[in-house]
């Protein structure tokens, strides 16, 4: 008799049907873990779900300390692509670029726009509007704004007048309420006259080719 034959029963096929292991109760402390575990869970989750509009002044804060832990556990997801709410604003982003002479300049990110452009030339440009418009823009990518302020200081570098700071600038506008009667189609939409300076960037020389020489 082998090894396997005494430590595993043999059963017949209804037997098996009606088998299973017993296994050892979880002790209270290990209730208490799991329930401390899934109420840690929904707090973090729920709050995330939380409205960005009108709960951003509660949801903001809240998120600021639960992020690095849905980061780290891999909760981190967004389903504004499946959501059945239409937009409520419209916006794009600018950038002012100031130089050594009090001199500004305005950078304006990719926005593109169907009736202007062929529809491939939109696709390569609605990538960019989606980074520079739809993702910098908001809370929890502010570490990739950096990188583009510095590309931003190098492609207007003049050694004779560098770029001082770098204004971060959001412009937006609610969207209209459906109405019948009078129609606000997409060629007509408000214009973005609200404002928001999002972050200041200090230029620093080492980030300048002309700084580095």
């Amino acid at each position: 008799m082998t090894l396997a034959s005494k430590t595993k029963p043999k059963f017949s096929f209804r037997e098996a049907l009606n088998y299973k292991s017993v296994e050892r109760p979880m002790s209270d402390n290990e209730q208490a873990l799991v329930s401390l575990f899934l109420i840690f869970y929904f707090i973090v989750v729920g709050a995330w779900l939380l409205d960005e509009d009108y709960l951003a002044m509660v949801k903001n804060p809240i998120v600021e300390i639960t992020k690095p832990a849905m980061d780290s556990l891999g909760w981190s997801q967004y389903w504004g692509v499946f959501a059945p709410d239409v937009r409520n604003q419209n916006y794009h982003c600018t950038a002012v670029i100031d130089f050594a002479d009090g001199t500004s300049k305005l950078y304006e990110f990719p926005n593109t726009n169907i009736n202007q452009k062929d529809y491939f030339s939109h696709f390569g440009g609605e990538k960019k509007r989606k980074l520079f418009n739809d993702n910098i823009a908001w809370a929890g990518y502010e570490q990739f704004r950096p990188s583009v302020f510095r590309f931003l200081a190098r492609a207007n570098d003049d050694p004779a007048n560098p770029p001082q700071t770098i204004t971060f600038q959001w412009h937006h506008a609610w969207t209209p309420p459906p109405d019948q009667a009078n129609w606000k189609y997409r060629d007509q939409l408000p214009q973005h006259t609200d404002l928001q300076n999002k972050e200041i960037y200090s230029v620093a020389p080492k980030d300048l080719p002309s700084g580095n020489k």
